[in-house]
């Protein structure tokens, strides 16, 4: 009997999965196929027996044969009546054992077969640590073959990093630079937490190869990365002092990352005293760093803030800092009027939006008085008015409240986005009688 129709008997004769695991599985394993009896070998044919004496002579060969019996094992999986949790265990252990024989093999059929996917313990992520062992033994081999497809850098990067850096962490940390930023924020909890010490591999080594890896730029994200979920420990003065003595590199970042984490929970005061010890030209850094710090429950978040916009961090400052103000505690009124000293800029769109939004819709006629008695055309009243036509809508409902705010936009090209906005809601929550755009 063939091994592809010999196999294929099996998983016929399989009940359940784990019964498929325990009769299919013992003949794929890496060293060849195993557990023939000798009425088994007996049934082969001449021509076939010739096959099996030149695969012996040929590695080759004989991995490109182990390989076609695992394919033939997998797509009769496809065929079998059983469960989600017998078949994602099948494929888990089918996968993992093929893995050792033909990685490319087994990530192609991970990728062209379709799973249990409608149940969240048994979709692409879960098969996915089938590959665990190997990627960890192959590491390099492993990543040339995800860098080739697209698709299974997307799915598989997550599972490539959990099983290097538990055996080579230093190998992950010098390849950050290469590794899709999607998975930067995963690595580094890895490198930095996620890992035992060795003395091949301390913290400090990962944070000194990371930084021979990416940017300046990257190493500062990462940095970032690494303390924002930590609790915010330490004395910033003494932090400053040690990162202030430090010359340019991984480690100074790695110290002013630490600084401003401490002052995640500083109250305004004390941040404004530990801000005004900063030399000139470390306060562009460093207010990045801070952003990337503080939260809803940061005392001193709208000073942050303001030491951004006065380092003209514009970037930093358009990258998700509006969402800190959701639930931050402070004064409705007292926020909209500092947005109000916000400039008009596009990067800091979101910041005032959101710092006025909730006055608007608690007294949208004393918000309405508000913003009336800014002058005419001020980027301030115009965008104060879109943003209250917004929450009519998505909030309250109210299209005659919306028109009330597109009529008191006095900028054309502000009327034109607000109308715009509202043409896009009304597709979007299938209104009827949509109200066109000219």
């Amino acid at each position: 009997m063939k091994p592809a129709l010999k196999i294929a008997t099996h998983l016929g004769a399989a009940a359940v999965g784990v019964a498929l695991a325990a009769t299919v599985l013992p003949h794929l394993s890496p060293s060849g196929i195993s557990g023939q009896s000798s009425g088994d070998a007996q049934a082969h044919s001449p021509a076939e027996a010739a096959d099996g004496m030149r695969g012996k002579k040929s590695g080759g060969q004989r991995g490109e044969s182990r390989s076609a019996v695992f394919r033939a094992a997998w797509a009769a999986l496809a065929k079998e009546p059983l469960g989600p949790q017998a078949r994602f265990k099948a494929q888990q252990k089918l996968l993992a054992e093929w893995a050792q024989v033909d990685l490319s093999g087994a990530i192609d059929a991970y990728l062209g077969e379709a799973w249990d996917g409608n149940d969240w313990q048994y979709n692409h992520r879960s098969l996915g640590q089938a590959f665990l062992t190997a990627f960890s033994e192959q590491p390099l081999e492993a990543w040339k073959v995800l860098q080739s497809n697209k698709m299974a850098l997307h799915l598989l990067g997550d599972a490539w990093i959990a099983g290097v850096v538990r055996t080579e962490p230093g190998l992950v940390a010098s390849m950050l630079g290469e590794i899709p930023a999607q998975f930067h924020a995963q690595a580094v909890a890895y490198l930095t937490s996620g890992f035992p010490v060795t003395p091949e591999g301390t913290h400090e080594e990962m944070i000194a190869k990371m930084a021979a890896s990416g940017t300046p730029r990257q190493l500062e994200g990462w940095m970032s990365m690494m303390y924002q979920n930590r609790p915010a420990t330490g004395d910033p003065a003494l932090l400053h002092e040690e990162w202030n003595a430090l010359p340019a590199g991984g480690e100074r970042t790695r110290g002013m990352a630490a600084w401003a984490s401490a002052l995640r929970e500083a109250d305004p005061e004390a941040f404004a005293a530990e801000w005004e010890k900063l030399a000139p030209e470390d306060r562009g850094q460093a207010s990045r760093l801070l952003l990337a710090q503080v939260n809803n429950k940061s005392p001193a978040l709208l000073d942050v803030i303001d030491h951004a916009i006065e380092a003209e961090q514009w970037q930093a400052l358009s990258a998700g800092v509006a969402d800190k103000l959701r639930g931050f505690q402070t004064d409705r009124k007292a926020l909209s009027e500092w947005a109000l000293e916000l400039p008009a800029r596009e990067e800091v769109r979101g910041i005032f939006n959101l710092s006025i939004s909730e006055r608007l819709l608690e007294d949208p006629v004393s918000g309405r008085a508000w913003l009336e008695q800014l002058p005419p055309g001020d980027w301030h009243r115009e965008c104060g008015f879109i943003e209250m036509m917004l929450g009519s809508l998505w909030v309250k409902n109210d299209r005659a409240a919306a028109q009330r705010a597109i009529d008191g936009i006095t900028d054309q090209r502000a009327r034109e986005e607000a109308i715009k906005a509202r043409y896009d809601w009304q597709l979007i929550t299938s209104q009827p009688d949509v109200i066109r755009v000219d």
